[in-house]
């Protein structure tokens, strides 16, 4: 082997080897806490469970992260086991696919190229996604792969178009990325095939900024919200309202306003040092697009702000690819001793980045949920209502059913209990009905506090004569707080349970 082989293969190789240390850092870090990590982590542990036992997710869902950990499941590793497993094991082969981008670009990586593909070891934001939206993770996997046939070097590449569709397959959130990359891509092999100059690109820009104002200026007459899944939602644009999170962690927003300042210094100098490559910039940049775009609200991580968390990913991303087009081989010998040096640093930082980037708080409280759900283990309790964290946790610990909604219309009441959360015994006493009273055995009060469980058709009758003249705060309380479900299901989400087998519970009405 040729000494710019060995020094080519040691380069990769210490990268590779930094990176899965990490991970498996990460791995035995997560395996070592009783409850899982992220908002919706059960669901991911009921779905897990629920297909090692029947073949089939519970929820409806074309997601293949629950066939593959219910795989793991089946093979004897638990449904957290194989969640934390998938958590640690993404951020390896994310780490992987960008390495293959790098490797396409130039074989030859850059002294910089390699110290950011080092740093994906340690990145806040990227942990917080895998650990938050492992399903979403899944399919930004393939994002690497989408800036391969820009390469026009690579005359090969085009099947890497494949990775657009495929990305939207695994998860719906990553359409409108694919469908602005793709048109910004198109754009580009457009102007390179025709040669078109800066009128071609000014009046492309002029087209991008008249839409956006369309969106911001315009919301009544043309509102992304009128989609169903954005239909009570507030327009807003996703960056801003992350940034406005008291509770995101510091160091995920130091991340989100320094990595894409680091990355528009590193897009000037290729703008001015590599005049051929700028065609680059218009699909790479244009990612940042729904970041910005008013599809953020007043839910906590709705649709805007899980753009807007992978604003620095996005600009890793391209900088890697600016990055590449600088490398000078052989590396001295002070750089290699730095990479080598550094290499180590994300193991023993595995710990302390988990806890800079998604902390214990940022969890609901699943404990809460265990001793709550651990109480009515022997309570015959056809249907649950309860806030959405608490019934993923009841269903995957006893495969019961639960609702996070208001119960639909033609359901009977009679068979359902509800978790009311917030209401004193004092509020419920001087409303109830007599039948409904503490002595008749259809309310009753549980160990942890805050929670009462009562028969739903009392719940309704004690609701009904809240009034928010006579009691703002307890309207409030019962009326409007997601911790008591109101709401009834979102009409987008009654397709998938067309074909619901549930004769008891059935989402639509019989025929």
């Amino acid at each position: 082997m040729s000494p710019m082989k060995a020094q080519r293969f040691f380069i990769v190789a210490l990268l590779c080897l930094s990176a899965a240390g990490a991970s498996l850092a990460l791995a035995r870090r997560l395996s070592q806490e009783e409850l899982l990590r992220g908002a919706d982590a059960y669901y991911y542990a009921l779905q897990s469970e629920y297909f090692a036992k029947t073949g089939a997710v519970k929820i409806p869902d074309s997601s293949p992260l629950h066939r593959l950990t219910g795989t793991l499941r089946r093979m004897g590793t638990s449904s957290e086991g194989a969640l934390r497993l998938w958590q640690a094991a993404s951020l390896f082969l994310f780490f992987l696919a960008m390495l293959a981008l790098a490797r396409l670009w130039s074989r030859d990586l850059s002294f910089p190229a390699a110290l950011l593909l080092l740093y994906l070891g340690l990145s806040p934001s990227l942990l917080f996604v895998a650990i938050e939206f492992p399903k979403f993770f899944a399919a930004l996997l393939l994002l690497p792969f989408w800036p391969w046939p820009l390469n026009a070097e690579r005359k090969n590449s085009g099947w890497a178009w494949a990775a657009l569709p495929l990305a939207c397959l695994l998860h719906r959130g990553a359409v409108p990325l694919a469908a602005v990359f793709g048109l910004a891509a198109l754009a580009v092999r457009t102007q390179r095939r025709f040669r078109m100059g800066r009128g071609f690109w000014l009046s492309l820009a002029a087209i991008l900024l008249l839409g956006l104002a369309a969106l911001f200026v315009l919301p009544d007459r043309f509102r992304l919200m009128d989609l169903q899944r954005l239909a009570w939602e507030t327009p807003r644009a996703g960056f801003f309202s992350l940034l406005s999170r008291a509770q995101l962690p510091l160091a995920v927003k130091a991340e989100l306003v320094l990595i894409p300042i680091l990355t528009l210094g590193i897009a000037w100098r290729l703008w001015k040092r590599q005049p051929g490559r700028r065609g680059i910039l218009l699909p790479l940049f244009s990612l940042w697009l729904p970041a910005f775009f008013p599809f953020g609200g007043e839910e906590v991580f709705g649709v805007g702000e899980r753009y807007a968390i992978l604003l620095p990913t996005f600009s890793l991303m391209a900088c890697l690819v600016f990055l590449t087009g600088e490398a000078t081989f052989p590396w001295k010998k002070w750089q290699l001793a730095s990479l080598a040096g550094l290499a180590l640093l994300p193991i023993p930082l595995a710990g302390p980045r988990l806890e800079a980037a998604h902390p214990k708080s940022l969890d609901p409280d699943f404990a809460a949920y265990r001793q709550v759900s651990e109480a009515l283990a022997d309570r015959d309790i056809p249907m649950l209502i309860a806030h959405k964290g608490l019934v993923f946790y009841y269903k995957y610990r006893w495969m019961r059913e639960a609702f996070p909604y208001e119960p639909e219309r033609h359901w009977d009441k009679t068979r359902i209990w509800r978790l009311a959360y917030g209401i004193t015994p004092d509020e419920f006493h001087y409303r109830l009905s007599e039948e409904c009273g503490w002595e008749s055995e259809r309310i009753l009060r549980l160990a942890t506090p805050s929670y009462i469980l009562i028969r739903e058709d009392c719940w309704q009758g004690f609701r009904e004569k809240i009034r928010r003249e006579d009691d703002t705060d307890l309207y409030e309380r019962v009326w409007k707080s997601p911790q008591n479900p109101s709401q009834h299901r979102p009409a987008f989400l009654y397709p998938k349970h067309a074909e619901d087998k549930d004769d008891a519970f059935p989402a639509l009405p019989k025929k």
